[in-house]
């Protein structure tokens, strides 16, 4: 029973990785995830972070957002020259986009 659920939920993964990358990310050529990264981008650096653990916290963060938009533009160049690797890393991207 639990190979089963593993196999369902890999499969669901997999469908909605690609359909991130092409027909979300890859339709507007990011312009909706660009502007969610900008949107946690400006909310997080309007937060008080007088305090050393508020502060930290939001460095790693919006080192975070970075490295999303970083591999969001990299996804997006891969899927204009070989969408076929851009397809590969669809599901850590998708891991990545949830982590963050």
């Amino acid at each position: 029973p639990i190979s089963r659920i593993t196999t369902i939920y890999e499969g669901t993964t997999g469908i909605q990785s690609n359909d991130l990358i092409g027909r979300k990310i890859g339709r507007d050529g990011g312009a909706a995830m660009n502007l969610l990264l900008a949107d946690m981008s400006r909310e997080l650096e309007a937060l008080d972070a007088s305090d050393s653990a508020t502060s930290a916290t939001r460095k790693a963060a919006l080192e975070a957002v970075g490295l999303l938009k970083d591999s969001t533009e990299s996804l997006l160049k891969a899927l204009s020259s070989r969408q076929d690797a851009a397809m590969a890393v669809s599901v850590p991207y998708l891991m990545l986009c949830g982590y963050v």
